[in-house]
């Protein structure tokens, strides 16, 4: 008699489960999430891990005395100052993930300031130009913690980024001549 009862209890247990992984299954299925989702995550976090590389690489040069205006960028660059050479910065060159820009290389700039950063110096950044991937500029933003609707640059043709005041990495939106456009860059040297 025992034995019938613990037959039923386990038969009741895997009744419970069962439901359980289907109400998982069904709610997973409903939240929007999914390859294209997934994909986009992990785009962004390639995107990250890399600039968090040639941060890292950038302040390590210059603790070992490079100074700001010998630093090269090129994919090609040799030498102590170049960022992607092995006796430089030490850090293999990326092209942009395939689909998230038009342009697939990242640009490298020394003439550009982002409004509530550093000081009257232009800041040395990196930057993904005509950012065409929606999803991953609105996931790469919400990882820095700027959440809600993407802002606009008020003058893309300017050299002053004020989309986001202060902030040393953000995802924007362009305006004119540039509607529809994105651009995401990152501070690698506030000056």
């Amino acid at each position: 008699m025992n034995q019938k009862g613990n037959a039923l209890f386990l038969i009741l247990i895997a009744v419970a489960l069962f439901a359980a992984l289907s109400y998982a299954v069904t709610q997973s299925g409903r939240s929007g999430g999914g390859i294209d989702k997934e994909q986009t995550i992990i785009k962004v976090a390639q995107l990250t891990q890399y600039i968090s590389s040639i941060r890292t690489a950038v302040t390590r040069m210059r603790l070992s005395g490079t100074p700001i205006a010998s630093l090269d960028f090129t994919e090609a660059g040799v030498g102590e100052d170049a960022v992607f050479a092995p006796e430089g910065g030490g850090v293999a060159w990326q092209s942009l993930p395939d689909g998230f820009a038009t342009l697939s290389d990242w640009g490298y700039l020394t003439t550009f300031t982002v409004t509530g950063i550093g000081g009257a110096d232009p800041d040395i950044m990196m930057r993904a130009s005509l950012v065409t991937d929606l999803d991953a500029c609105q996931e790469f933003n919400n990882r820095l913690g700027l959440t809600g609707a993407i802002a606009q640059d008020t003058n893309p043709l300017d050299t002053v980024i004020d989309a986001y005041p202060g902030e040393p990495a953000a995802c924007y939106l362009l305006s004119a001549p540039f509607t529809g456009a994105y651009r995401l860059y990152f501070v690698l040297i506030e000056q």
